[in-house]
């Protein structure tokens, strides 16, 4: 959606009409409903059309006209959700990971370069390092191009937002960019010669080998990143943070086991992901109810003395247990193959 939204963005600086700007509209729309950073592009899309698209005064009014029912357009697909009370408490939870008006006066250089650095990492480290040179050449070679300047910007105004604002970026942040990122290096594959051939052919492979790599072993993966700190920072969520699915799959096997001789109540707390989603995919018996922490008030009335002998369990995330410690029996840990993380097995008990 964000190359579709730069495209229609392209044809509105050549040829600007309404029906474009209901597309545009449209696009950031739909797009903010799955991934609100889209509108980091916004920002850039308003410099190429300052820049390129209202040179002359034939274009002017027909470009403005086109942006006004594009936002009108924008305003009408998200404003379901911005009438959702709940959507701005999330909104007020989430600007915690930005900069303070103080904070930015004070200029941050220090973190603002930090941040950089990690960036620059994540995108070396993830897209492998032959794309980067890539990228560096079709910058070097065709920065007149029209092409490769929309996607400078594409690339370099997001970022750039991104590390003056959010204090807290991370390596998904990057995900809008990504697709211009791989186009700007196609363009450095556009001038055929010996520098470009081998370039090409050595991100092909080590892009197969990576995923090979990725997709055999995601702990050997991690090991690899180490010389790019901040790349094997991120990626450890995946490998040894609580939201990766390492131990889920045994902890669904433990309890499906139980379960042969029981009905079993699992509780999870209440949340998505691991490994509250992944038991609920993962544990498919009859015998088994699942349900969430937050209705244990609801259930002990219904558990009588004969029904305590069949049985509650949580599974945790690691050690936490929501304050609940004294009345958990610890069973088993499924711990993941890095770090300390690990799944918890408990059982629920009243004396």
């Amino acid at each position: 959606l964000s190359v579709l939204a730069m495209l229609v963005t392209i044809k509105i600086i050549r040829r600007p009409s309404v029906g474009m700007g209901i597309i545009l509209g449209a696009t950031l729309g739909i797009g903010w409903w799955y991934f609100s950073l889209i509108l980091l592009l916004v920002p850039s899309m308003l410099i190429l059309i300052i820049a390129y698209g209202i040179r002359s005064r034939a274009r002017q009014w027909p470009t403005t006209r086109a942006l006004i029912v594009s936002g009108v357009v924008f305003i009408g697909i998200v404003l379901p959700i911005l009438v959702q009370e709940h959507y701005w408490k999330v909104v007020a939870e989430e600007s915690s990971r930005f900069f303070s008006l103080r904070e930015l006066v004070s200029f941050p250089i220090l973190t603002w370069l930090r941040t950089l650095s990690s960036t620059l990492q994540w995108v070396i480290a993830y897209a492998t390092p032959f794309v980067f040179l890539l990228v560096l050449s079709g910058c070097i070679v065709l920065f007149r191009n029209f092409g490769v300047r929309v996607m400078l910007v594409c690339i370099l105004v997001p970022i750039l937002l991104s590390v003056i604002f959010v204090s807290t970026l991370s390596a998904r942040n990057l995900v809008v960019v990504m697709p211009f990122y791989l186009l700007l290096a196609a363009f450095g594959m556009q001038k055929k010669n010996i520098l470009t051939t081998l370039l090409g052919s050595g991100a092909l492979g080590m892009m197969v080998v990576a995923s090979t790599v990725l997709i055999v072993s995601p702990p050997l993966f991690y090991q690899l990143l180490r010389y790019m700190p901040a790349a094997q920072k991120d990626f450890y969520q995946y490998v040894g943070g609580w939201t990766s699915g390492y131990g889920v799959d045994r902890a669904a096997a433990y309890l499906t086991e139980i379960a042969k001789t029981n009905n079993i109540i699992v509780l999870t707390r209440f949340d998505s992901g691991n490994p509250e989603d992944g038991i609920r995919v993962l544990v498919q018996n009859s015998r088994v109810r699942i349900t969430y922490l937050s209705e244990l008030k609801t259930i002990l009335p219904q558990w009588d003395k004969a029904g305590r002998r069949k049985g509650m369990y949580f599974v945790s995330r690691g050690s936490a247990l929501m304050g609940l410690e004294p009345y958990f029996t610890p069973l088993v840990k499924f711990t993941k193959p890095v770090g300390d993380e690990y799944v918890g097995v408990y059982k629920f008990r009243l004396d």
